[in-house]
């Protein structure tokens, strides 16, 4: 079944839940706020009427990804000391694994919602945007007694054919990651300074990456070495496309400091199942200088994805017009377990082998949030 057809279904029946619930609350006991008072902490709206709500995100963030290794420093048979476990060929070393790191990029998320009156009780939809790059490159390095070639770690160990190091290494890949949330939320007061806001709901995740390596030069393995040209470049192609929804739950707690200010924290968790499209294309040169295909693999399969989000920072808040204007400032962090990665295969021996395709991410960073609820 489309997997858009199933999000559709799935907001359809939350809606519907969120409306019967929110009806029956409403015609059972209220707050005795709505009587009597309740001192609630700034960080909260300082009006309790029904009302539209709307509010805007800037997201500083940095990715954290596993495995995003693409080359690794190897030593070749011309190792001086012929006793030494590193003059074997396929030795490894001196030297170090190389990775692609992620930049520092902005996002935004936007909300907007409705208050239902002095009950508190709230419904609100989020869509978080957040697009990053990851790039890394590196060259062979001279050591003595040795030349010290490139081992190319995404490159398909099957085809002997072609050049398994290089001279040169180079890669790049980027994370598109777009989140919907639909949520109903209740505040509690837990004292005058202290006020819980837990919260439940449905979060649908599309989550994008796109990986390219390229190798260039090195030398043939088998009994009669070639060097190859800088101009016959080995070229790794990994996409994936993760998609998927579940339930969202968490807990946000305000705590009045003096005046317009308050602490706010928040902590979340979500599972989601979902669909993953992915494909791993690798094309190289044989010795008859022609483009030829080494690995053409295609993978749908369908995953869960656990997930926690943590938060924290400051909030200050103020009244004018009988509109109510919330900004806070915070550090928040939101870790995937499971996620897409590519798949590494072994060995000309063991041609069905390969490594797990799936690892973790991690986005976190600064939030500037501005709320106005009228």
């Amino acid at each position: 079944m489309n997997m858009h057809k199933i999000f559709g279904k799935i907001l359809i029946g939350l809606l519907a839940i969120c409306s019967t619930t929110l009806g029956i609350v409403n015609a059972e006991t209220r707050w005795d706020c709505c009587e009597q008072g309740c001192h609630l902490a700034p960080a909260q709206p300082c009006c309790n009427d029904c009302g539209f709500f709307l509010g805007a995100d800037f997201l500083y963030w940095n990715v954290r990804q596993a495995n995003l290794d693409y080359a690794v420093d190897g030593r070749d048979d011309e190792f001086d000391d012929p006793f030494s476990v590193l003059s074997k060929g396929g030795a490894l070393g001196p030297g170090k694994m190389h990775f692609m790191d992620f930049d520092w990029e902005t996002g935004f998320r936007v909300v907007a919602g409705w208050r239902f009156g002095c009950d508190g009780w709230d419904m609100r939809a989020l869509f978080t945007c957040f697009h990053s790059k990851a790039h890394g490159s590196t060259k062979a390095n001279d050591l003595e007694g040795s030349r010290q070639l490139l081992e190319a770690t995404l490159l398909s160990q099957n085809a002997k054919l072609f050049a398994q190091n290089a001279e040169k290494a180079s890669a790049k890949n980027s994370l598109d990651y777009d989140v919907v949330d639909l949520l109903i939320s209740k505040p509690y007061c837990i004292s005058k300074t202290l006020i819980s806001r837990p919260y439940l709901g449905i979060r649908a995740l599309w989550m994008k990456q796109n990986l390219k390596a390229k190798y260039i030069g090195g030398e043939n393995d088998g009994e009669s070495p070639s060097l190859i040209s800088a101009d016959e470049p080995r070229i790794v192609k990994y996409n994936s496309d993760w998609e998927g929804a579940g339930l969202h739950a968490g807990l946000e707690n305000n705590v009045r400091l003096c005046g317009c200010f308050s602490l706010y924290g928040n902590v979340s968790g979500s599972i989601l199942a979902g669909r993953n499209s992915s494909q791993n294309k690798q094309t190289g040169f044989e010795s008859s200088q022609e483009k030829t295909l080494i690995l053409d693999i295609k993978e749908r399969e369908y995953t869960a994805l656990p997930g926690y989000q943590i938060g924290a920072g400051i909030n200050w808040e103020t009244e004018w017009c009988d509109i109510c204007y919330v900004i806070n400032l915070g550090y928040e962090m939101t870790h995937w377990l499971h996620t897409p990665q590519i798949r590494r295969y072994s060995s000309e021996d063991h041609v069905g082998s390969t490594s797990a395709n799936s690892g973790n991410i991690l986005l976190h960073g600064i939030t500037f949030n501005a709320n106005v609820y009228f």
